[in-house]
């Protein structure tokens, strides 16, 4: 029993969280260890937490936070509930959670990380000037050398200031960003979020440049899902600026020069794809090829997510089994924001091909995910009152299916 426990810290600190949850899961107090009970409990939550098993972790949380209310941790709890309600935008009862952290004489890192959470709640609620003073606060609290935090608040100053049209800030903010060693991500971001300062001050050419080379930078996997945000701002840019001839010979020269690294050949490969799709003059001949040479020139396992939901989108009636492969791909990485979408329509190819084992299967994950993802995959469902999902057309079925799980959800 002691044995789990310890073994059990030993994995988190590893960060192997599954391996953890199951020690903590073997773990049973007896009356020589029960002292630990409060730590294997706290433990046990923040393993939901990192695993992204977001409702059973509220749970979690919400009974060490009635159990142990004089506890050490009770404050981290707070803010691992609060996190999690912003995760669910349900930003009203996340700014509840941590208005509560106000009367305890909370650690330094915890202070600083609640005040970047708190802005961005405040952001999320259009609350800007109340945002930015907390973002101001975690820069504040934060060492420059700290540059994590440091950076992080700097760059959602950036944003922030933005947002109040209020552009020489913007752009002060960028400034001290860039000049303080910030992470490749924090780059990006950054020059996306201060886009919008440079063209008012006549410098989107250079808004646009900064942006490009932030990107050749980044040396992370699933670029095209890290990024996504951004290029969305980056090719609303160039469709302002530029001509559809300049922006196809842009994003073509820079392909040519990303070297064989795959995550960026990807990343502007789809962004080619974009600009097409929603180009004026959409040549559907142009784009059938291009996809066909997408799919000869990646491995699936290589590719974004978004890459690979775009690419099961385009082949759902002409090739099936392209886009099953590419659905199960997907599912198989575990990721909450795209799971429902890939299960719902795996479902209908099954029910298209009366595989009718494959579609009771489908129907037990859809139930497991909604158990485990909680309010996201909630929230998700309720996207969907329109009967379309991304202009795919959800049948009957899939709609009684709907409700199946809604219903399922409730008694969980």
């Amino acid at each position: 029993s002691i044995a789990s426990y310890f073994a059990g810290v030993a994995s988190f600190e590893k960060k192997n969280y599954l391996q953890s949850s199951r020690f903590f899961l073997n773990y049973k107090s007896n009356e020589n260890v029960g002292e630990l009970d409060e730590l294997a409990n706290f433990y046990r939550a923040l393993n939901l937490v990192r695993l992204g098993y977001k409702r059973p972790a509220l749970k979690a949380l919400n009974q060490f936070k009635e159990k142990y209310t004089n506890s050490h941790f009770y404050p981290e709890v707070i803010y691992q509930i609060s996190l999690l309600n912003y995760g669910f935008n349900n930003a009203k009862e996340a700014l509840k959670s941590l208005n509560k952290l106000t009367v305890f004489h909370s650690d330094k890192d915890l202070k600083i990380r609640s005040h970047i959470l708190k802005g961005k709640v405040f952001t999320s609620l259009n609350r800007y000037p109340e945002a930015e003073a907390e973002f101001l606060k975690a820069k504040n609290f934060s060492d420059s050398d700290e540059s994590n935090y440091y950076n992080d608040a700097l760059c959602l100053l950036v944003k922030a200031s933005g947002q109040q049209y209020r552009w020489s800030d913007s752009l002060y903010y960028y400034e001290q960003l860039m000049a303080n060693n910030p992470s490749q991500c924090q780059k990006v971001r950054a020059a996306a979020y201060v886009m919008i300062s440079m063209e008012q001050m006549d410098k989107i050419d250079q808004g646009i440049n900064a942006l490009e080379q932030s990107l050749f930078e980044f040396k992370e996997p699933y670029l095209y899902d890290v990024c996504h945000e951004s290029i969305n701002v980056y090719l609303s840019y160039l469709r302002k600026k530029h001509t559809s001839e300049s922006v196809n010979s842009r994003i073509k020269n820079l392909f040519s020069e990303s070297n064989d690294e795959n995550p960026l050949i990807e990343l502007w490969a789809f962004v080619g794809l974009e600009f097409l799709e929603n180009s004026k003059l959409k040549n559907n001949s142009e784009i059938k090829v291009y996809y066909q040479n997408i799919v000869e020139r990646f491995e699936f396992d290589s590719l974004s997510n978004r890459s690979l939901v775009k690419i099961a989108d385009y082949f759902f009636k002409i090739d099936p089994q392209t886009s099953i492969n590419c659905y199960r791909k997907i599912i198989s990485r575990g990721n909450s924001e795209y799971i429902l979408v890939s299960l719902l329509r795996l479902h209908k190819l099954y029910t298209q091909k009366n595989l009718n084992e494959l579609i009771k299967s489908t129907e037990q994950e859809l139930h497991y995910a909604a158990s485990v993802y909680g309010d996201v995959f909630f929230n998700l469902l309720l996207k969907m009152k329109k009967n379309c999902l991304n202009g795919l057309w959800i049948p009957k079925k899939n709609q009684i299916l709907i409700q199946i799980i809604l219903v399922k959800f409730s008694d969980v």
